[in-house]
């Protein structure tokens, strides 16, 4: 998906405040990313010769960047202004903190998510999906079952710790969580 790859790497234009490496994986795409990704100065690109998932591409691409910070972020994410600077700032304000997740916003203006909850029988809910987007009730921080990958900061030492995501949810889903 060439034009949300491209929106997506447009957005990181405005994240000045915050340094930062930007490692993509092409996972064996079919359409027109392979030379967009051509085109793209100043990041690491690794190219697939097959789609080999999310779960493992997400590996690849930690294990390919250098920073103490993980982002992961899907291609059709599109962050706004400040968003990886919140993020990172949150990250640190204190010891206890591992992982920063975004509030996901659907094209339509909606929640996706705010976080998500995991309910006692194993099923999982968006925090605030289909509420307005600046709705009071996902406009602060707070503790989360877990946060989707979509925009998901981080701490690498944590992430390698775990020994990344487990390949065991390949393709994908629930690897997060």
């Amino acid at each position: 998906q060439a034009a949300f790859t491209l929106s997506c790497l447009q957005s990181l234009e405005f994240e000045g405040e915050v340094s930062f490496e930007v490692v993509i994986v092409d996972n064996h795409s079919t359409d027109d990313t392979g030379r967009l990704l051509e085109r793209v100065e100043g990041a690491t690109v690794l190219r697939n010769v097959e789609n080999t998932g999310f779960v493992k591409a997400v590996n690849q691409a930690a294990g390919a960047a250098r920073g103490d910070y993980l982002l992961l972020l899907n291609n059709d994410a599109v962050p706004r202004p400040g968003s990886l600077r919140n993020a990172v700032d949150t990250l640190e304000s204190a010891a206890d903190i591992a992982a920063v997740g975004g509030r996901l916003i659907l094209p339509d203006g909606q929640l996706q998510e705010a976080g998500s909850i995991i309910w006692t029988d194993g099923r999982c809910l968006g925090y605030g999906r289909g509420l307005p987007e600046r709705s009071y009730e996902a406009m602060f921080r707070r503790d989360v079952d877990f946060c989707s990958a979509a925009f998901l900061l981080v701490k690498r030492i944590i992430f390698e710790a775990l020994g990344g995501f487990d390949e065991a949810f390949s393709p994908a889903y629930s690897e997060e969580t």
